[in-house]
């Protein structure tokens, strides 16, 4: 009884970390406004090599999904990425509780998102798309 315990206080605190990310995302967008800071011309992407809908790890039939929408230049998506994922992945993922899906969100307030999620892109081509992301 006591695991169950401890796994209710995990899925709680991993709602709390996951609506105080969005919460602080959307507070950072609107009070620095939208100007762009990147530096040189962005690569002409392709109509045919628009990625994905989401990068998906897990289990098909996972009873539970969870829905990453993340900024890899973004401080708290970097927080919930280093801290808290690879626990999700071990204990809920790789058990086949969760599926967890990946959906690219740069902001246009960071001055190298775009570039990171491109390479993320090119590296999902190649079925590597999450060592990519535990890379950057």
């Amino acid at each position: 009884m006591a695991g169950r315990g401890r796994l209710k206080n995990f899925y709680l605190l991993l709602g709390v970390v996951v609506v105080g990310g969005v919460a602080a995302l959307v507070y950072t967008s609107q009070t620095r406004g939208s100007s762009t800071t990147e530096t040189g011309p962005m690569p002409v992407v392709a109509a045919d090599s628009v990625p994905p809908a989401a990068y998906v790890i897990g289990s098909d039939t996972a009873p539970v999904v969870i829905d990453d929408y993340s900024d890899f230049q973004c401080p708290f998506c970097a927080q919930l990425a280093i801290l808290t994922f690879p626990d999700v992945r071990t204990r809920l993922v790789n058990t086949g509780i969760v599926r967890w899906r990946f959906h690219d969100r740069p902001l246009n307030i960071h001055n190298k998102t775009l570039r990171a999620h491109l390479a993320a892109a090119c590296a999902a081509e190649q079925n590597k798309f999450f060592p990519m992301h535990d890379q950057i």
